[in-house]
């Protein structure tokens, strides 16, 4: 079943960002960027989506982000939604999702 994740953080993540992230759980991950960055994906390497990055938007309205997921108590200004397809084992790609909020200062949700 897929996983729909939002990383609320104080920076946006960037490509550096993400890319670490996902080599630190998945040494031989792929690297693909499609929309000049609005989806960012990493792929196994038998080419098969470990997760989906959108790109990042300022948070303009906090009480609307709290009907979709638990904020953090914390600040937080950037909204990135994270995807993690439903085929496959979904731990590598809750590990970059998790491995992208420590490089970004921030925290993982799921949306409701």
């Amino acid at each position: 079943m897929p996983a729909e994740l939002v990383l609320l953080s104080t920076t946006a993540p960037t490509d550096d960002d993400l890319l670490g992230a996902a080599l630190t759980v998945v040494p031989d991950a792929a690297y693909l960027d499609w929309a000049d960055g609005t989806v960012r994906q990493l792929l196994d390497t038998e080419q098969r989506t470990l997760v989906q990055v959108y790109r990042s938007r300022p948070v303009t309205d906090p009480d609307r982000a709290t009907t979709m997921v638990t904020v953090p108590a914390d600040g937080y200004r950037y909204w990135t939604d994270i995807n993690i397809p439903g085929r496959g084992s979904p731990e590598p790609g809750e590990a970059i999702a998790a491995a992208l909020a420590r490089t970004t200062g921030g925290t993982i949700a799921r949306r409701r």
